[in-house]
């Protein structure tokens, strides 16, 4: 076994963890190392509900094969298996898990360890393929498009997901439907706190709408949308799939957290090293408002958003700048991270008021093309 720390001790050296979507799953080999748990090999395949055995054997073969590593001996696994799902399991699969976890329960989970690690307030946001089952609006949908589409074409296409939910999105237009449906999804799903004042919250964004977005503009869009005003939000996109499965292994071994707050710079590390993205930092300004930046010159510098606007500082990741705005006769003081998007400050008044047709086309657009990557400071 590995030694990091006392809290760790128990810890399993390697160990996998399987998580049962209604659409996919997700299987990953995990050793323990300096910074805590790594994914090592990873495999994904659809959920066949009506046997979830053939699921289980084709991917732990997957993995078996990518590490030639041994995964059974005389029918039985070898290294320990964490399970989350929300689906009703086989008795083949519960006796050869060690513990098995709801998705609710790792998500809590896994905002109850970076709460305790990082401080402030913190949402796992999960638009997996469940999403799709959901009621959805479509007139609200249409409205985040940037193209006209009818909505019995767009009901054919929601009932055509609901049918196949592990299909993937085919062109742009198929990814720019799905991200619309996240977003009325996240406005139903995830309420935030939030005041006169601007709030901090950091958001961890998961599920396939997220993690297989070809593009940051467009999921840096999907934040900002579905943000309500005054809130400020440093974003992390799980890129793996992974946060569920982490989230299980924080509920399930606590020594894990304990790990943590020993170690406090390894949890970033922990991030980073399992390709968990820092997009930035979101700012839902909820309407005009003049902002004063600290790039460490002189003299501050003076960003004024309009009303309506969205502006986009490329501030790459690991550089910090001092803020101050004026809201509402408010003066607010805070310091924002840079990332792959960078930091954007958002004027547009929440809840956006959009209906279908060319004017909210076009507006969708513009925004999108306003946040189009540029070269980092």
């Amino acid at each position: 076994m590995v030694e990091l720390a006392a809290p760790t001790k128990n810890f399993p050296e390697k160990l996998l963890v399987l998580d049962v979507g209604c659409a996919w799953t997700k299987s990953f080999f995990l050793e323990v190392t300096e910074v805590g748990p790594k994914v090592l090999a990873k495999a994904y395949l659809p959920t066949v509900k009506d046997d979830l055995n053939f699921t289980l054997t084709h991917l732990f073969l997957t993995l078996s094969q990518d590490l030639k590593v041994k995964l059974w001996q005389k029918k039985s696994l070898i290294f320990p298996l964490v399970v989350v799902t929300d689906l009703d399991l086989p008795s083949e699969i519960t006796q050869i898990a060690s513990s098995v976890v709801s998705s609710s329960e790792a998500r809590k989970s896994l905002e109850s360890a970076y709460r305790k690690l990082r401080g402030g307030n913190i949402r796992v946001v999960d638009l997996g393929a469940r999403i799709f089952n959901q009621d959805l609006p479509t007139g609200e949908i249409n409205s985040y498009l940037t193209f006209p589409m009818n909505v019995v074409d767009l009901e054919n296409y929601i009932g055509n997901k609901r049918l196949s939910l592990f299909t993937l999105p085919f062109g742009e237009k198929e990814v720019e439907i799905e991200q619309a449906i996240a977003k009325s999804a996240w406005r139903k799903n995830f309420v935030f706190d939030n005041g006169e004042s601007l709030i901090g919250w950091d958001l961890i964004l998961t599920g396939a709408v997220f993690s297989f977005s070809p593009k940051n503009e467009s999921t840096a869009l999907m934040i900002l949308d579905s943000l309500p005003a005054n809130v400020i939000a440093q974003a992390w996109l799980d890129a793996n799939l992974v946060s569920l499965s982490f989230g299980a292994l924080l509920s399930v071994y606590s020594q894990l957290t304990d790990f943590f707050q020993t170690n406090p710079a390894s949890f970033d590390n922990f991030l980073e090293l399992n390709n968990f993205k820092n997009l930035g930092t979101f700012v839902s300004l909820g309407g005009e408002g003049v902002v004063k930046v600290d790039f460490g010159f002189a003299d501050l510098q003076e960003v004024k958003v309009e009303r309506g606007q969205l502006v986009l500082l490329p501030i790459s990741g690991g550089k910090k700048v001092n803020f101050k705005v004026k809201l509402d006769k408010k003066k607010i003081t805070a310091t924002l991270e840079g990332g792959e998007v960078g930091i954007v400050f958002d004027g547009r008044g929440k809840p956006l008021s959009l209906t279908a047709g060319r004017v909210a086309q076009e507006k969708v657009a513009h925004w999108r093309e306003s946040l189009k990557k540029v070269d980092s400071i």
